[in-house]
């Protein structure tokens, strides 16, 4: 069976981190995620997963989150063209990332992952985004409840989407489990009355969601 040179390139490059110290490890997935090779990102991806899934990083975790950053962009606000067409518009990619960015945390990827909520334009990607948010700990700049506002009033048509709305409330319901003043917030419970509203043609799921969420900031 034939494999893709990208492939094989993605393979060989991941046998050199076998050899390479750990120094540069965190240098040759980034060759990886630079490449203009979709296999080769997704190569740098999963070389990411493991080495969290082995407690590994070793201190490196401000480069990695600059890798997931820079992968989570990939035909958004870092784009490639080719004859005036985007020829890296890999959301499988852009999801992956997102979903590390989550696990790993912090300041700096709570800001990739509020960069990817603005920005994107595909829904699956802005649901794991909100999901992934939720992880990342206090929000002390209230950039997060901004972006979480924008999404729920509807601010870009990409965000008319149940399946992003839904993702944003369930975050902010498992963000009130440690932070319940977030319910509070004038800006989370005007995106909620927007949800709740029938005219916008939100599901009913969507719309019960959205309630839930106010009947638990008015009683409190």
């Amino acid at each position: 069976m034939l494999i893709k040179r990208g492939f094989f390139l993605a393979v060989l490059l991941f046998s050199a981190l076998l050899i390479h110290s750990q120094e540069n490890r965190a240098a040759v997935i980034r060759s990886l995620a630079e490449s203009g090779d979709q296999d080769q990102k997704a190569a740098a991806l999963r070389n990411i997963n493991d080495l969290m899934k082995d407690n590994a990083l070793s201190g490196d975790e401000e480069e990695y989150v600059r890798i997931l950053s820079y992968l989570s962009g990939e035909g958004v606000t870092n784009i490639k063209t080719e004859h005036g067409a985007v020829i890296n518009d890999f959301p499988a990619v852009r999801r992956d990332a997102v979903l590390l960015l989550g696990e790993l945390g912090g300041p700096a990827a709570r800001s990739a992952l509020i960069s990817v909520m603005r920005y994107d334009h595909d829904p699956y990607v802005l649901a794991e985004a909100a999901f992934a948010l939720a992880k990342t700990g206090p929000d002390d700049e209230g950039k997060m409840i901004s972006v979480f506002y924008l999404t729920l009033a509807g601010k870009k048509a990409v965000y008319d989407n149940d399946r992003v709305v839904q993702a944003v409330i369930r975050a902010i319901e498992t963000i009130s489990a440690a932070t319940p003043s977030i319910l509070e917030d004038p800006r989370i419970v005007e995106g909620l009355i927007f949800a709740a509203k029938p005219q916008l043609g939100y599901s009913r799921e969507t719309r019960n969601l959205a309630e839930e969420l106010l009947n638990r900031s008015t009683s409190r």
